[in-house]
């Protein structure tokens, strides 16, 4: 999928339900020592939960846009270029126990 730095999102779930990604590992792309490109992107969704999953070597670690109840909780998110997770328009969501460390700029 094509974002605005030109890139695509290695995984991305759109105008899904019920996804679950559990004790995962999304493993980006360096570039001149930077991460690149977005690790997860979830929009216009609903029932989704990342727990004890592992982010690191991206831009953006994780992006939530439009998702209805939402569960991110016990991810490790490290290694980013900038945010390691954004949310935006989450409705009944439960964001909680996240590690977040070594984020670039």
């Amino acid at each position: 999928m094509a974002n605005s730095a030109g890139d695509f999102t290695p995984f991305n779930v759109d105008e899904s339900a019920n996804i679950t990604f559990r004790n995962a590992v999304f493993d980006g792309l360096l570039e001149n020592g930077l991460g690149s490109r977005e690790g997860l992107l979830v929009m216009d969704s609903k029932n989704i939960t990342v727990e004890g999953s592992e982010f690191y070597n991206f831009w953006y670690g994780a992006g939530f846009h439009d998702v209805e109840n939402l569960k991110f909780s016990k991810n490790s998110l490290h290694d980013m270029a900038y945010d390691a997770s954004r949310f935006s328009n989450i409705t009944k969501g439960l964001i909680e126990d996240n590690r977040y460390s070594d984020m670039k700029n």
